[in-house]
């Protein structure tokens, strides 16, 4: 029997996917799974397969012609899976990322910046954005200070604030 542990260090995709297998089929008292970060695990996963391929980037992997991040994709969309299952057994699941920014390109609009999840590749983007309960974006609450020609300049009091709804910016 292989009884999930609190906070294990990840050790690959099967280490993971044997974690989460246990927290679906298993009897135990936890009612949330977090993983932290889905960031860090795409870097692990994305390592774990150049070194299984022993390849020097994800792009040779799987084939070449970026089939490495199809790989990667796909290893998320089980993970995502897996969330799921855990779901309808009652537990709660969330995942954390690492922000990015990213420059959004609009034909018929001027060009601009928004938060975005830090992953290797927006194919494994997906499975953590589309058909989920909530995307928050936790971030320090800003005020702009400066008048009557000074510089101005952001000031927070260490206080975060939780955006749940969509904004020009993320």
């Amino acid at each position: 029997e292989h009884r999930p542990q609190a906070f294990p260090e990840l050790q690959g995709f099967d280490h993971l996917m044997q974690q989460l297998t246990a927290l679906i089929k298993e009897e135990h008292d936890f009612k949330t799974c977090v993983i932290d970060s889905i960031s860090k695990l795409d870097i692990i996963l994305g390592n774990e397969l150049r070194r299984k391929e022993g390849k020097d980037n994800l792009a040779q992997c799987g084939g070449g012609f970026g089939g490495g991040f199809e790989i990667i994709a796909g290893q998320h969309q089980t993970v995502r899976r897996a969330a799921a299952a855990m779901q309808r057994r009652g537990m709660h699941v969330v995942f954390l990322a690492h922000a990015d920014v990213e420059t959004l390109k609009i034909p018929d609009a001027d060009d601009y910046m928004r938060w975005t999840l830090r992953m290797g590749h927006k194919k494994s983007l997906p499975p953590y954005v589309e058909d989920v309960d909530v995307v928050g974006f936790l971030t320090l609450e800003k005020f702009v200070k400066g008048e009557d020609g000074r510089v101005k300049r952001a000031v927070s009091t260490g206080d975060r604030e939780l955006i749940c709804h969509a904004v020009a910016s993320n």
